[in-house]
């Protein structure tokens, strides 16, 4: 008798989240290794909200200034990593309660 593995199969919206998960890392760690912030300055030389909005808009693809989706690009990046991310743990949290 064959021993046959259990195959679990996911839905499609998880399926979806994990891709959203890969492509948003990528992106994110890709992004994140711009050293300056638009305006040319080292981002290690600003303090404080400029570094914070220079760091956020470099994940957003730089300024709108230079074509990039800013700060508000950079805040949806994040904030569609975190969501994709939430939404496996709570599928798999619902997972183990079964």
């Amino acid at each position: 008798m064959e021993i046959q593995k259990r195959q679990e199969y996911l839905p499609e919206e998880v399926a979806i989240a994990m891709t959203v998960v890969v492509e948003k890392r990528t992106l994110i760690v890709e992004r994140s290794k711009n050293p300056n912030a638009s305006t040319g300055t080292p981002i290690s030389d600003l303090n404080g909200i400029a570094k914070s909005l220079a760091m956020i808009s470099n994940l957003g693809g730089g300024s709108k200034a230079i074509g990039g989706g800013g700060v508000e690009e950079g805040i949806r990046n994040i904030n569609d990593l975190a969501r994709a991310e939430a939404y496996i743990a709570g599928y798999r949290d619902g997972k183990r309660g079964k």
